[in-house]
């Protein structure tokens, strides 16, 4: 509850929290007084029941400090119970994870920091495990403690370890704000999928007529030089949509930003919906590699 306070001893210190449904006041979004706390492992559990959502969905971090690690798990496959927000985190986190957590491909997990913390450049990991949603957000908070939403500011280096069940996330927002050698690396030996697809039925005939793709890694373009799968082992899919590769050098009048796309061991697919420019490329790794060039792409 907001009354909460739980103050750490020692230099390692690990709170485990189960949010349910609201308590009396019916308040879904907990602001706790969290001192001294490195590891903030939190399951999201709530329910809707009658009609009333009473899912706690969000976890403000205003008021905690010393953070290290924050590990999120099992949020609800339910529409308006499907999101986990931690926000305003007060430090920057050199671990956030995202476990057992299937939301059929839709609902949004938030990791969001308070003005300032994640000025400059960054480094963390994002480790996942049987992770199956619409939108993965990290950085700067800009839609409050009661929405989703990030911008601004963000991780420059940002690891991405996929293991355990195979994992989907269509957006992984990712907004960068210093220079332009951003890098997404990715690791782990489980298929990960970035991106979404949609498809186009007739309605008449109930027959699929096409396939929209969109997602991927957004707010990056323009910072981000390289996405590197050269160490994963699993099947990477990945959306390389409008803007990947022609969004031109940030901080800049004119130049191109040059962005290589590396694949990893397995049989990667690669969604091209951008113009690839001369600077840039796609490395396909070892195994059997795939690319689908759909509207808007062009080599």
């Amino acid at each position: 509850q907001d009354e909460d306070q739980l103050t750490g001893t020692g230099v390692s210190n690990t709170l485990t929290a189960t949010l349910g449904n609201a308590n009396d006041n019916g308040g879904t979004l907990i602001t706790p007084k969290l001192t001294n706390i490195q590891t903030l492992n939190a399951s999201f559990t709530g329910s809707s029941s009658a009609g009333a959502n009473l899912a706690v969905t969000g976890l403000d971090l205003q008021d905690a400090t010393g953070l290290k690690a924050v590990n999120i798990s099992r949020i609800a496959s339910a529409a308006g119970t499907n999101n986990a927000r931690i926000e305003n985190i007060k430090s920057v986190l050199d671990t956030m994870s995202i476990t057992s957590s299937n939301a059929n491909q839709a609902g949004v997990v938030e990791f969001s920091f308070g003005t300032g913390v994640l000025t400059g450049a960054n480094v963390g990991a994002l480790n996942l495990s049987d992770v199956q949603v619409g939108a993965v957000n990290i950085g700067g908070n800009t839609s409050g403690s009661s929405a989703n939403g990030v911008g601004g500011t963000g991780y420059e280096t940002l690891t991405v370890n996929s293991t355990g069940a195979n994992n989907f996330i269509g957006t992984l927002n990712l907004p960068m704000d210093t220079g332009t050698a951003g890098k997404v690396i990715i690791t782990g030996n489980t298929n990960l999928n970035l991106g979404s697809t949609t498809n186009v039925v007739n309605g008449a005939v109930g027959t699929i007529e096409s396939v929209n793709y969109q997602g991927g890694i957004l707010q990056a373009s323009g910072r981000l030089a390289t996405v590197d799968a050269s160490a994963f082992t699993g099947n990477l899919t990945i959306n390389l949509g409008n803007g990947f590769f022609t969004t031109g050098k940030a901080d800049t009048s004119g130049q191109t930003q040059d962005v290589s796309v590396i694949g990893g061991k397995g049989n990667d697919t690669f969604i091209l919906a951008d113009t690839l420019e001369t600077g840039d490329s796609i490395t396909g790794g070892d195994g059997t590699d795939t690319l689908i060039i759909v509207n808007g792409g062009n080599i």
